[in-house]
């Protein structure tokens, strides 16, 4: 049930973890179909975690999900119980020394990324965001937006000559502007951290539902970045990402400015992530368009010097 793609991707992430966890993998389904007590279908397109369909025994439908205990699984735990009743899908049981999510399946489940028009498609997004975000709770240990100026700080001492296509210079400055953007940031939020198409889905009665949280803490410009990097166009993608940027700001009141300076340097902390995971590196076109942007609207920077 594992396929080898999926495979690869485990042991590119976790390494050995992530063999030990593939070894594990047939008692762990054993356990969940026993607690539970429910039968679990064909998994879904597998990308870093295995999410399966599942029927309780009552008939009620679920999904379940199984990642890789660690840090990043508690995250989404604990992001998952802060952001229900917000528009996030339902969290019915967890096990967490096991890293199992039993959620509530939504269903027709048809993801944002099937409508065609892609303004109305960004401002379902925006409604959808703006009800999810929420103030900082007291007491969260969830990651900030430091841990990625950290990842980005790390890629940039193990990569001098540049990653696959990315080049060094753009490793560099995206570095440099992590660290100008949290020196400079004001207001923070409760974040998705992953925000994009395929994590809002159609529910029964016709609204959205947001899935997949990482959880995060940061300004709400950067949450949106991702976004940007999902269902580009063949062509026009600056047009594309400019109007995006548009509605967004104008739906949800948010800094062009900063906007455009966090599609930068996350559109670069994306590429070299999907590059350290064998992945395509195509989002860096992303970062280059970013750059033109705050270039027209007058934003030059020491950083880009």
């Amino acid at each position: 049930m594992l396929t080898e793609s999926f495979k690869q991707t485990l042991h590119n992430v976790h390494g050995e973890k992530g063999r030990a966890w593939m070894d594990a993998f047939p008692g762990l389904l054993q356990y969940c179909e026993k607690h539970w007590n429910l039968t679990i279908g064909k998994p879904f397109s597998l990308s870093y975690n295995y999410v399966a369909p599942a029927v309780l025994q009552s008939g009620h439908e679920a999904v379940l999900k199984l990642c890789v205990p660690g840090d990043e699984f508690l995250s989404e735990l604990q992001a998952l119980q802060l952001f229900q009743g917000r528009g996030m899908v339902e969290l019915f049981d967890y096990n967490r020394e096991r890293g199992v999510l039993l959620l509530e399946r939504i269903l027709p489940g048809n993801p944002l990324a099937d409508l065609e028009d892609d303004s109305v498609a960004v401002v379902l997004a925006a409604k959808a965001l703006d009800q999810l975000w929420a103030e900082v709770p007291l007491g969260t240990n969830l990651p900030s937006i430091k841990s990625r100026e950290e990842s980005m700080k790390r890629i940039e001492r193990e990569n001098k000559d540049g990653l696959a296509n990315i080049s060094a210079e753009h490793i560099k400055q995206a570095s440099a502007l992590f660290t100008y953007m949290i020196e400079t940031s004001e207001k923070e939020y409760l974040l998705h951290g992953d925000f994009h198409h395929f994590n809002l889905l159609k529910n029964s009665v016709g609204d959205w539902t947001v899935i997949d949280p990482k959880g995060l803490i940061g300004e709400r410009e950067y949450d949106l970045i991702q976004y940007f990097l999902n269902k580009w166009p063949q062509t026009n993608l600056k047009n594309i990402i400019r109007n995006r940027a548009e509605i967004f700001t104008r739906e949800l009141k948010l800094n062009k400015k900063r906007l455009f300076l966090w599609g930068y340097c996350h559109s670069v902390l994306s590429s070299c992530w999907s590059a350290e995971s064998g992945h395509d590196t195509d989002t860096i076109r992303a970062a280059e368009v970013f750059r033109e942007l705050l270039l027209e609207e007058h934003i030059v920077l020491e950083v880009f010097k």
